[in-house]
């Protein structure tokens, strides 16, 4: 794995600060998936949650002037560092 640069590393840190919670929402087990409870409280406190169950898979592209996420179902989001 390459290091990334200071302005990367930023836009990293922007994209963790800004998706709180991004989580993989698994078919299999049942038991991993993420409970009914579990997803009240994420959406009472307001935290942005990508559930790949639904969503399918996300990519996720960082490089010095921020980050894109797009996930398979269409949704997108950015950030520019600058």
């Amino acid at each position: 794995m390459r290091s990334k640069s200071g302005a990367e590393a930023t836009a990293v840190q922007t994209l963790r600060e800004f998706w709180n919670t991004l989580l993989a929402h698994l078919l299999f087990p049942a038991t991993r998936r993420a409970s009914r409870a579990l997803r009240e409280r994420l959406e009472q406190k307001k935290i942005r949650v990508i559930y790949t169950r639904t969503a399918g898979a996300v990519k996720i592209e960082t490089d010095k002037a921020g980050w894109k996420l797009e996930t398979m179902d269409g949704q997108k989001y950015t950030h520019k560092t600058h």
